[in-house]
């Protein structure tokens, strides 16, 4: 991901009335929410056939 920031250039145009946009990319930390989201995920899916083991056990 990208964030963008106003430049020194964007300022001096527009206190000139001839603005044209000039962006310069600062970089930014990628998000880990997505590992979180994974591990969260693949727990859920244990505890279910945890769940649905024991309850097959359970019935027979």
């Amino acid at each position: 991901m990208v964030t963008y920031e106003t430049t020194v250039v964007d300022l001096e145009a527009s206190a000139g009335r001839v603005y044209q946009t000039t962006v310069a990319p600062v970089p930014v930390k990628p998000s880990k929410s997505w590992i979180w989201k994974t591990i969260v995920a693949i727990a859920f899916i244990a505890l279910c056939a945890v769940a649905a083991a024991l309850f097959a056990l359970h019935v027979t």
